[in-house]
């Protein structure tokens, strides 16, 4: 794309801290998480599996964190609300899904299944439909009919920079 996501600008902010203020609300801390250190105003988690996709990430998190539950919502999908973050809050892992698409990466994951998250990564497992296959789990779906889609280059941007 030519730089990276989290720099780009939506609703006046950058993508990263917009996402961040959809989690701050649900939240009793909200950590970035990335393969190197970000300039931001949130403290951070290395991702110590880079190249192994956001499982890694999750599973960095668990390493950091034991014992706590896990809000994920990927720097790329800045067009969710927080009617769709609050959709997570729940006692059970599970992830968004719109009309027509699922979203297996907004998720939450509970601190038990974060267990069982690590156990499977040590052992191979990078899919996250791989993950959620083997872990109970609800699909939450947002109250709209809009999609849930990533937006991949700056084109993909609303005209709310």
């Amino acid at each position: 794309m030519g730089e990276d996501k989290w720099k780009l600008r939506i609703y006046g902010q950058t993508w990263a801290n917009y996402v961040a203020t959809l989690l701050k609300p649900h939240c009793e801390t909200v950590f970035i998480s990335s393969v190197k250190k970000l300039e931001l105003d949130f403290p951070f988690v290395i991702d110590e599996f880079p190249g192994e996709g956001p499982l890694g990430a999750w599973y960095s998190f668990s390493k950091k964190f034991p014992g706590r539950n896990l809000i994920s919502l990927p720097v790329d999908m800045p067009l969710l609300t927080t009617d769709d973050v609050a959709c997570l809050r729940g006692e059970e892992s599970g992830y968004l899904a719109g009309p027509e698409e699922k979203a297996p990466l907004a998720a939450f994951i509970s601190a038990d299944d974060l267990l069982l998250l690590a156990e499977k990564f040590e052992a191979g497992l990078r899919s996250a439909f791989e993950f959620w296959g083997i872990c109970a789990h609800q699909i939450r779906y947002i109250s709209s009919d809009r999609p849930l889609k990533n937006l991949n280059a700056p084109k993909d941007l609303p005209n709310k920079r």
